[in-house]
């Protein structure tokens, strides 16, 4: 297999849908690395002229590789890439997580050290809300709050993969692909994708390191239609995946995660239906604070309640229920 003198040669896996504007700054930092391998950019059904700026890119750099498909939806944009990938270590990210520099050769260094064929490495991607508009920062400072509660929770002795959080992280190619990005057989967990690879690498009998040194930005965005759509998504195929993956849980039917014991499952029931009460009330915003962000703390979801149409998020009207919103493609990001 190919290596460099830092440890084992890096393709960078990048799925991307209609994000053309922004993947320009997220793919400078990558080509500056002189660890890096190759750039696999794969183009899910992408409109905006995507890939026409790979194609020039390409022409400049030819450790581009552009992958074009259809739009199949995000799990199976990343196993395309992994298996178009040469290289024998991947690192994955998301198309909205903009890289700290020498990021692929930090990861390479870091599975050279543990020499480990089983790890699933997982680096740091915080947001910052203050970098988004004032109309949109309530949802990114939720957000921010629920990564930094699971990154703590991970450092605490959280498992990484049952409690997994992609848009960056790096394994082996031959591990990605005895694993799978993507669910085998037709079913797809939208907003889930993460969870059900985690727990399938942990059945499979891999091992999640979370290593805060290997940093990246997370340029996370979103205004309150598509945040609505999310929650909704995550909550219509959580109970789902956690009935299938019930065994790795610990528990019958996926009822409760294995950790989570029976004094706090009371606790993040009855933040539920706080959060289902105030959604529908003209109370203080602290108080849709306190429920809302304590339930997902306990919960380990980011911004949701329970079930996630109870989410209730302040704006300047007071608080607004969440409704199922309009059915969108495969990766309306």
């Amino acid at each position: 297999m190919p290596r460099s003198s830092r440890g084992p040669a890096v393709s960078v896996v990048v799925p991307t849908y209609q994000r053309r504007d922004l993947l320009p700054r997220v793919l400078r930092p990558l080509l500056a690395d002189p660890a890096l391998h190759e750039l696999v950019v794969v183009v899910d059904g992408s409109t905006d002229g995507t890939a026409e700026l790979l194609a020039r890119a390409r022409a400049a750099d030819p450790r581009v590789r552009p992958v074009l498909q259809p739009n199949r939806g995000l799990a199976a944009a990343r196993q395309r890439g992994a298996e178009e990938a040469t290289g024998d270590l991947l690192l994955l990210l998301d198309d909205d997580v903009l890289p700290g520099p020498g990021l692929p050769g930090a990861h390479a260094a870091a599975h050279a050290r543990a020499d480990d064929p089983c790890l699933v490495l997982v680096g740091h991607m915080p947001n910052d809300p203050r970098r988004v508009p004032r109309e949109r920062r309530a949802v990114a400072e939720m957000y921010a709050r629920a990564y930094a509660a699971a990154s703590a929770g991970w450092e605490a002795g959280d498992d990484v993969l049952l409690h997994f959080w992609a848009g960056h992280f790096s394994l082996r190619r031959d591990a990605a692909l005895r694993i799978g990005l993507a669910t085998p057989g037709d079913e797809v967990y939208r907003r889930q994708e993460d969870r059900d690879f985690g727990m399938r690498a942990l059945a499979a009998g891999y091992r999640g390191v979370f290593d805060r040194g290997l940093h990246a930005e997370h340029l996370f965005e979103r205004g309150m239609a598509a945040w609505r759509r999310e929650c909704f998504e995550t909550g219509a195929h959580r109970s789902h995946l956690e009935r299938v993956h019930h065994e790795v849980l610990g528990v019958s039917g996926g009822a409760v995660p294995r950790g989570v014991t029976h004094r706090r499952r009371p606790l993040a029931l009855a933040l539920g239906v706080v959060a289902q009460a105030v959604a529908t009330t003209p109370v203080a915003g602290t108080v849709v604070d306190a429920a809302v962000g304590a339930h997902a703390l306990v919960t380990r979801v980011p911004g949701t309640g329970a079930p996630a149409r109870f989410l209730a998020l302040r704006t300047s009207g007071g608080v607004q229920a969440l409704r199922p919103p309009a059915a969108r493609s495969m990766r309306s990001r």
